[in-house]
């Protein structure tokens, strides 16, 4: 959806924080982050890092199990994805190199799920609920999470032009307004399996709401007002600038996020909440 941003055929859409966003931005067609969109903070991630049965029995059960990753291979969909940055991340932690290990691009699940079966690649990152669905057909184990990698990472923000911000913001809070409302259910339900809830995730995601409840407390953590971990993204920028060859200019950091719409959005939902 973004390049159809870019071209003015969207006002609002979702991204994750990744070199491609970044590299949109940076172009200088005057795209801003408006409200952040999920987080994984500690005991809510739902990027699971799945391994091998073989790697399991080596004793990859957690995040230090990455020590153990030199010469494996690693299934990944893309360069420049939020997998990249959390695998290099935990690889830097065990004091290895990505250059320590196989990363097999251009893997999504339906690829790399047969082969790790066969122990053919052993780490990819899978998220909820189709790491419990592998784990449970006995295709690999859940061995850590993202939230324990790069606690309070941002996985993704909604996204305007500058324009749209401007001269739309009463559409631009109203937007904000509805998904802080949106945000408060959601983590309520994540602590409570809220039926009503439940069935309108699973009516979104094609998934039973069975399914969805198993799932909890694993979902990924919406800060209700849309504040986003500004040093998480910053991070982010950071890394794909400085260790990677995937973002040739960073975006200054004054322009990464416009907060307007969630503050006017905020006060107006404190004052006066149509949703209640």
């Amino acid at each position: 959806s973004l390049p159809s941003l870019a071209a003015g055929e969207l006002d609002v859409t979702g991204a994750t924080i990744s070199a491609g966003l970044f590299n949109l931005m940076a172009r200088g067609l005057g795209i801003r982050m408006f409200m952040e969109r999920g987080r994984e903070t500690p005991g809510m991630g739902s990027n699971a890092i799945l391994v091998s049965n073989e790697l399991w029995e080596r004793g990859f059960r957690n995040r230090e199990g990455y020590r153990l990753a030199r010469g494996q291979a690693i299934g990944i969909s893309s360069r420049g994805s939020v997998a990249q940055y959390l695998h290099t991340v935990a690889l830097d932690r065990a004091g290895l190199r990505p250059d320590d290990v196989d990363w097999r691009w251009g893997m999504a699940p339906n690829t790399s799920l047969p082969l790790m079966r066969q122990n053919r690649v052993g780490i990819i990152n899978l998220p909820l609920p189709g790491a419990y669905a592998a784990q449970n057909q006995g295709i690999g184990r859940v061995a850590t999470w993202s939230d324990e990698i790069a606690p309070g990472m941002v996985l993704a923000c909604s996204v305007a032009s500058e324009r749209f911000l401007r001269d739309r913001h009463s559409a631009a809070v109203r937007f904000c307004m509805a998904i802080m409302q949106g945000n408060r259910e959601f983590m309520a339900a994540a602590g409570d399996g809220d039926p009503e809830i439940l069935r309108i995730l699973a009516a979104g995601t094609q998934l039973t709401p069975e399914v969805i409840d198993s799932t909890r407390p694993r979902w990924t953590f919406m800060q209700v007002d849309g504040t986003p971990n500004l040093p998480s993204i910053i991070e982010q920028q950071r890394f794909w600038r400085e260790r990677t060859d995937l973002l040739a200019r960073a975006v200054p950091e004054e322009q990464l996020f416009d907060s307007r719409a969630i503050t006017e959005a905020r006060r107006r939902l404190e004052n006066d909440n149509p949703f209640a």
